[in-house]
């Protein structure tokens, strides 16, 4: 997915990004960079393993938003769990989710709170 820097990334420091309009922190995971402004392709990762998720309305979009200061994803189920993993869409890009919260259905529209969020720059 393409995000928005807002200033200098170094590797395992905190960015600001921007994606669709919302602003949120991320991990930074790969060279440093001084491209404040700039757009970047990169791959989310969630570092942590989810063991809550709500279903969400259809009409939700998809991405990364903040709410009441959490990070909260939201993504259309591409798999459903297998052997702990869920893929999820985020219309664009995918995330793969390391899951213990129960069954979820394919093609559900699902939102989880993370900790955190890494980004690795894939065509820097």
């Amino acid at each position: 997915m393409k995000v928005e820097l807002g200033g200098v990334a170094r590797r395992g420091h905190l960015v600001r990004v921007r994606r669709d309009g919302v602003a949120f922190d991320a991990v930074w995971d790969g060279e440093d960079i001084d491209a404040a402004g700039g757009q970047v392709d990169v791959e989310l990762d969630i570092p942590e393993v989810v063991t809550g998720h709500r279903v969400a309305d259809s009409n939700l979009p998809t991405g990364v938003a903040v709410r009441g200061g959490k990070l909260v994803v939201t993504g259309v189920v591409l798999a459903e769990p297998d052997m702990g993993v869920v893929v999820l869409d985020l219309r664009p890009g995918v995330v793969l989710v390391e899951w213990d919260s129960g069954p979820v259905d394919y093609g559900s529209r699902v939102q989880i709170s993370v900790a955190a969020l890494h980004l690795y720059p894939t065509g820097v």
